[in-house]
């Protein structure tokens, strides 16, 4: 369960540069042309800052599930991690 935070954390920040990166680059404002049918796209005047924003939001949240991750992690009692890697080792060997 501990080690389930943390690879959603890095996935929400994986997927969060991925989505920033891609409306960064492909946010478009289409304006509607003088002849029927024809579209005019400029590129939107705030998409740096709502990928910005994208970025920064996911890593926030990614970096909360990993600092959870390692506060899980330290809290846990040490007769409770050994008797894990006995049941561990147990269970590699059969």
């Amino acid at each position: 369960m501990v080690n389930l935070f943390q690879k959603v954390g890095i996935i929400i920040i994986a997927s969060g540069i991925l989505a920033g990166l891609y409306i960064g680059t492909s946010l478009e404002v289409v304006t509607p042309g003088l002849t029927a049918g024809y579209e005019n796209n400029d590129p939107h005047p705030l998409r740096l800052i709502y990928a910005f924003f994208c970025m920064i939001t996911s890593l926030f949240f990614g970096c909360t599930l990993i600092a959870v991750t390692e506060i899980l992690h330290r809290l846990e009692p040490k007769d409770v991690k050994k008797s894990r890697t006995l049941q561990e080792q147990q269970h590699t060997t059969t």
